[in-house]
């Protein structure tokens, strides 16, 4: 299925956007069934997402250390902070369509250890912590480019995905891009988040080797590096 297809797909049956409701089939009404409880999770989780301290860094630094590489790729992530748009690049293998199923759930993971902080993760925070930080998220990934626009009082938008047409020019086609742009509160402590990675928490991972944070804005840049020696 074409990622455009199956993004499309995902919005049909399991969130019924789009859908002929009438004279449904036991197969469809089960779909509907399951996208009530789907949503039900959405808005419990949201509830949490908003009590818990900021860690999505971690979240998505431990999603790199689950992710798929090629034969001699050295795994690695970049956080690029311009501004109020933070840009996440990792240079796994990319995203495959049971990847975007997951993400558009709740309690389901495309990861063998469900108990990793994943996509889906403990208590099904994983990559929607980034919420915390951001209403509008976009993903560039092996040919899936697609986003959602999340709004506080409507749970369920931090999980129909919606297709993207235009690629930003600074998107690399060659990893998977994660945007976001972050809440002004969030603006103002992204600084914080990122001096709580430290080289030695590449101690405890098995598969990353590097981490790297790269800001600029006000006339000011600089470019952190954290890589393991072999």
């Amino acid at each position: 299925m074409e990622p455009k297809q199956a993004i499309e797909d995902i919005r049909r049956k399991r969130f019924g956007i789009g859908r002929d409701t009438t004279g449904l089939s036991e197969e469809i009404i089960a779909e509907l069934e399951d996208k009530d409880k789907i949503l039900e999770d959405a808005f419990r989780l949201a509830k949490e997402i908003h009590t818990r301290n900021p860690h999505f860094i971690f979240e998505l630094i431990q999603n790199a250390e689950d992710n798929h590489y090629k034969a001699g790729v050295r795994p690695s992530i970049k956080f690029i902070l311009d501004g109020s748009q933070l840009i996440i690049q990792n240079n796994e293998e990319g995203f495959k369509g049971d990847n975007v199923w997951a993400l558009c759930g709740i309690g389901g993971s495309t990861k063998k250890d469900s108990k990793s902080l994943g996509f889906i993760g403990e208590k099904g925070i994983g990559f929607k912590s980034v919420f915390m930080v951001a209403n509008k998220v976009r993903i560039y990934s092996n040919r899936f480019q697609f986003g959602f626009n999340y709004n506080k009082d409507d749970s369920k938008t931090m999980i129909i995905p919606e297709w993207i047409d235009e690629v930003p020019g600074f998107v690399d086609p060659k990893q998977t891009n994660i945007i976001l742009d972050l809440n002004p509160e969030a603006t103002k402590e992204i600084k914080n988040y990122f001096e709580k990675i430290h080289p030695s928490l590449l101690l405890f991972l098995k598969t990353l080797k590097t981490i790297e944070v790269m800001r600029s804005g006000n006339g000011e840049s600089s470019t952190k590096k954290m890589e393991m020696c072999k």
